[in-house]
């Protein structure tokens, strides 16, 4: 579960998202018949660029299966978690794998201590694969830009918690 100042957010294909709704919406209301898939739609697997795992590594640290910080259920060897194991602090990017293509993908945006390095690789990496993030905060479907990302944390996290973060995400150049 996400602390108040944290940012979560899951990748998901713009294909499938219009696909299934006929349009990028502003937001994705949870199924509440969907208990399998944690109350999200099934939006089908995600993409990532070749290469994610080396932009994430120039970021933040990779952590390993048998890190005594990972819980049992990290230690999946089908699961890479990038950032800190603690659910609670830090900057996170996670990856379920399937049959070895990616399936899963999400993270969450420390807010408190906002790397600008970390934000700037998710959503590069979400432009290339033409992702968009989802926060599962507030349900919204985010364009993989610093304006619309930042639009999004001011709506989804209180001022308290987000301090000048949104500002400086807003203020990120993408290449």
């Amino acid at each position: 579960m996400a602390r108040p100042w944290q940012y979560p957010f899951e990748l998901h294909t713009r294909s499938e998202i219009i696909e299934r709704y006929g349009c990028l919406p502003e937001q994705i209301q949870l199924d509440e018949d969907a208990s399998e898939n944690c109350g999200w739609p099934d939006l089908g697997g995600t993409a990532l660029p070749r290469g994610y795992g080396i932009l994430l590594d120039s970021v933040l640290t990779r952590v390993t299966m048998s890190s005594p910080d990972r819980t049992s259920y990290d230690r999946d060897e089908a699961y890479l978690l990038w950032g800190t194991p603690k659910r609670d602090s830090g900057d996170s990017f996670s990856v379920w794998l399937e049959e070895g293509q990616p399936e899963t993908v999400g993270g969450m945006i420390d807010l408190t201590g906002l790397n600008v390095a970390f934000v700037r690789v998710v959503l590069s990496l979400a432009r290339r694969a033409d992702q968009v993030l989802i926060c599962t905060h507030s349900q919204d479907v985010v364009e993989p830009t610093p304006r619309a990302l930042a639009r999004s944390v001011r709506r989804s996290i209180s001022e308290r918690w987000q301090g000048d973060a949104a500002d400086r995400i807003e203020h990120i150049t993408l290449s």
